[in-house]
C-alpha cells in the first residue's frame, strides 16, 4: 500500500494506494493476487474516523461531502511546521500564546454543522 501526505496542507489532502483483487486469474501467475491479505479480513473505516471502505479504481473522497463537515480542528493543527515538529519532535519549550496568535494570523473556523440534514435523505432512494 502506498500513502502519501502533501506537505503542505498536511491532513486534508493525501494520496492512498491499494492494492487490487481480481477473480478468475491464473494461481500460478507470478504478479496475480500477491497482496489478498487486505481482501480477507473485514476493514473497518481506513482513517480512524469510520471512513467509507472502498477498494477500486479512479475515486477521490472528500470528508465535508461524505460527513457533511470539515474534521475538528485541534489548537496542535493550527501549530507552525506542524510536520517539521511531528517527525523531528518538539522543543519543550513554553510559548507566548499572544505573540503565537498575532503570528498565526486570523483563526479559521470550524464548520460543525453538518451540510445535509438525515431527514432530507429518502431512504432505499439511489442517485440517477
Amino acid at each position: 500500500m502506498c500513502f502519501m501526505m502533501d506537505p503542505a496542507l498536511g491532513k486534508k489532502v493525501c494520496y492512498v494506494q491499494f492494492p487490487q483483487r481480481f477473480d478468475g486469474i491464473d494461481l500460478h501467475d507470478r504478479y496475480a493476487n500477491r497482496n489478498i491479505v487486505f481482501f480477507d479480513v473485514n476493514m473497518k473505516g481506513l482513517d480512524g474516523i469510520q471512513g467509507p471502505v472502498y477498494v477500486g479504481t479512479g475515486c477521490c473522497f472528500n470528508r465535508q461531502a461524505l460527513y457533511g463537515y470539515d474534521p475538528v480542528l485541534t489548537e496542535e493543527d493550527l501549530e507552525p511546521n506542524i510536520i517539521v515538529r511531528n517527525c523531528f519532535g518538539s522543543r519543550k519549550k513554553k510559548s507566548n500564546k499572544k505573540y503565537m496568535d498575532k503570528k498565526r494570523g486570523p483563526k479559521r473556523s470550524e464548520s460543525s454543522i453538518p451540510i445535509f440534514s438525515m431527514e432530507d435523505i429518502e431512504e432505499g432512494v439511489e442517485g440517477k
